[in-house]
């Protein structure tokens, strides 16, 4: 049987990460709330993501504080995806796409 995929996005800070969940096929994201930015609450959030049987894939945008958590999760078997701002595409309003 398939595995399903749930995907993490992370918006890094210094002292939290926010988190939001969706999973594969379901459209909708959820907000998860904050952890703290350590290794610990990391390891522990991926643990409880994984544990129904889901595949792990983690998005999060490039920048100073999110680099060492790449290391981590590839270390802990996930997948993990840092886009660069620059490379994100805008999504313009019908008034601002002319």
């Amino acid at each position: 049987m398939k595995r399903m995929m749930r995907f993490i996005g992370f918006d890094v800070h210094k002292e939290f990460i926010s988190v939001a969940v969706a999973d594969e096929g379901r459209g909708e994201v959820e907000s998860r709330g904050e952890i703290a930015n350590t290794p610990s609450a990391v390891k522990k959030l991926a643990e409880k993501l994984s544990r129904d049987g889901h595949d792990l894939c983690f998005v999060y945008e490039a920048g100073c504080f999110g680099f060492v958590l790449y290391r981590q999760l590839t270390k802990l078997g996930h997948s993990c995806v840092v886009a660069a701002p620059s490379l994100i595409p805008l999504l313009l309003g019908s008034d601002q796409a002319k």
